[in-house]
């Protein structure tokens, strides 16, 4: 029985969700995005309006502004907010994982597994060299008009990094704090969704490296034609980490379950 949890981190346009879309679809595992934190507002009490300011986009913007620390309301009033529906966000993530693994997409949801729930995941920075490729889906898929496209990739780009610096002092981006690198503009989504696969099972099994990078290797050999991607594959799975501790967790309401579906396919990337 699958125990272990993945966390995407990924770059604007990437295709970061439609990965976890693919994952969810194979493992029988529900992903959580912006919906996590709409779910984190209604369970406690935290406006629509508060929880959307303050999710990925939002806070990266906040924090690039003196604001954050003096608002007319308020020194620190937003800082407060800000920290308010993260905490809101990790309890609601610690419940969910208390009920079986789960897919997340980005929201230093790594942080709150590692320090918070203490138990087992797999997380993966999913990127594309081609700037083309993210120009292309964020048109397509969020509608971005196509005027100072890439400066808009770059921006949210930003705002993420400053998001993940704020709230789980994490370099975002850095290969150092992820078990796998994955290049969607040479593997394409599918065969990232595998070799994502490839390594929660070897990690599993307890696996040494080795094992884990022939894991990836074989998967990857099946899904694309792509030597190139193939190579980083390998070259990515050779660096998983050894196990993660998975404690028993206290049984919680089996009412977020079922009120939160697998995430949707559209939307911010």
């Amino acid at each position: 029985m699958n125990r272990t949890s993945i966390v995407i981190d990924r770059e604007y346009g990437s295709g970061g969700r439609e990965v976890a879309r693919i994952l969810s679809e194979k493992l029988g595992m529900e992903f959580y995005d912006g919906n996590l934190l709409v779910m984190a507002g209604k369970e406690y009490g935290i406006e629509l309006g508060v929880i959307e300011e303050f999710d990925e986009k939002g806070v990266g913007g906040i924090l690039s502004d003196i604001a954050m620390m003096s608002n007319t309301t308020g020194p620190g009033y937003k800082m407060e907010q800000a920290y308010s529906v993260f905490s809101a966000q990790s309890r609601l993530v610690q419940q969910l994982v208390a009920q079986g693994p789960r897919i997340f997409l980005g929201r230093c949801a790594d942080r709150i597994l590692k320090t918070e729930a203490h138990v087992p995941f797999v997380n993966a920075f999913i990127y594309a060299s081609n700037m083309q490729d993210r120009i292309d889906r964020a048109r397509k898929v969020d509608g971005v008009d196509a005027v100072r496209i890439e400066a808009y990739i770059k921006r949210r780009d930003t705002q993420r990094k400053n998001y993940n610096k704020f709230f789980a002092d994490k370099a975002w981006g850095d290969p150092k704090n992820y078990d796998l690198m994955l290049n969607t503009s040479q593997l394409g989504y599918e065969a990232a969704a595998d070799a994502i696969i490839a390594v929660m099972k070897a990690k599993e099994h307890r696996p040494t490296c080795q094992n884990a990078t022939a894991a990836a290797a074989a998967t990857f050999s099946e899904s694309t034609p792509r030597a190139m991607g193939m190579r980083t594959a390998q070259s990515q799975a050779a660096r998983v980490a050894g196990d993660r501790p998975s404690p028993s967790l206290p049984s919680t309401s089996a009412s977020f379950g079922r009120a939160a579906r697998a995430g949707s396919s559209t939307g911010t990337d």
